[in-house]
């Protein structure tokens, strides 16, 4: 579990991340940068992973993850054409 702990602390999301919805009469551009985790909690005693061999191709991994959080903080730049909409600011994102 500590190497996914580690593995997740250290998680980024792409910088720059542009996301376009087209809503008919207009497009909404949104653009995410300075993304980052905030806070990241798993409770390591109600959770595992392991491998299961089945000395065939049923063998597996599993991963079982209780009581996980993940926060993480953004900015956003987004805008609409025609430009009736305009919005800048930061976020937060809680999983």
């Amino acid at each position: 579990m500590s190497m996914f702990e580690k593995e997740i602390a250290d998680f980024q999301m792409e910088e720059g991340n542009n996301q376009k919805y087209q809503l008919g009469i207009m497009d909404i551009f949104n653009v995410y940068s300075n993304q980052r985790m905030t806070d990241f909690v798993l409770d390591k005693d109600d959770s595992e992973i392991g491998i299961v061999d089945m000395k065939s191709v049923d063998s597996h991994i599993y991963m079982r993850v209780n009581n996980m959080s993940l926060n993480f903080l953004l900015d956003f730049d987004m805008h609409s054409e025609p430009e009736w909409i305009k919005d800048k600011g930061s976020g937060k994102i809680n999983l």
